[in-house]
């Protein structure tokens, strides 16, 4: 069988185990997710600490190892820019595909919805969509790499690493090759990390579904949110490996 395959049974087995538990009201079967969580916890923490690291890594390495080569460089810049997309584009249609059946059996009394809206502070419609665009524009170059790093905001350090990559073909041989090496060194280091949690990834997506998949049927959305974007990242990391 194979690894997808296992995810996916995992993934499904403990978004159905979490409804089962919802529905049934027991209050000894509503306390097992919670017994799961930690183990779910520290598999998605695994994934994000993973992700960050590896991919700039990477893209050090590529970049920088590439030389003059320009068609090189622009083959690593296409899949790490394919990378970032497939990220983005599997969590939207996880969220989607999951989301949308979800609430839509789920019956929101009028007078809670008015309140939650009234309690959200709205914002200002004269702001034009142009000073949007120059924002997402100005944020591709972080003004702090590691609180970039610690946001998860990948697309600025493909950005980075890449200009930093770029930056290293001008270096002097030597200590270009010192620089190619170290990122290499910490780039193989996490695909040994990688390799183990995504061998671990059917379990640890069980136990995390079980718990969120709880929430997310006594309708709290972020316990969808908090584990789609993590998936998204291990479909990085395995399309990495």
């Amino acid at each position: 069988m194979s690894l997808t395959v296992r995810v996916s049974i995992g993934l499904i087995a403990g978004l159905l185990l979490g409804f089962i538990i919802s529905t049934s009201h027991s209050p000894w079967l509503m306390r097992v997710p919670y017994f799961f969580d930690p183990i779910g916890i520290v598999f998605v923490n695994t994934i994000r600490v993973a992700v960050i690291p590896l991919v700039v890594s990477s893209l050090i390495v590529g970049v920088g190892s590439g030389g003059n080569d320009v068609r090189k460089i622009g083959k690593v810049g296409r899949r790490a820019l394919v990378l970032v997309l497939s990220m983005l584009l599997l969590a939207a249609i996880f969220a989607l595909a999951v989301a949308s059946p979800l609430f839509a059996h789920i019956s929101i009394d009028r007078s809670i919805a008015a309140r939650l809206n009234d309690g959200i502070p709205m914002r200002e419609t004269a702001q034009a969509a142009s000073p949007a665009f120059a924002q997402w524009f100005s944020d591709l170059v972080p003004s702090n790499i590691f609180k970039a790093a610690a946001d998860g905001a990948l697309l600025p350090l493909v950005v980075v690493s890449v200009a930093f990559g770029l930056a290293l073909t001008r270096v002097e041989r030597t200590r270009q090759a010192s620089v190619v090496q170290f990122f290499h060194g910490i780039a193989d280091s996490f695909l040994v990390l990688v390799s183990f949690v995504v061998k671990l990834a059917p379990v640890g997506w069980n136990c995390k579904c079980k718990y969120h998949s709880q929430r997310a049927w006594e309708f709290e959305p972020q316990g969808l949110s908090l584990f789609t974007s993590p998936l998204s990242q291990l479909f990085l990391l395995r399309l990495r490996c």
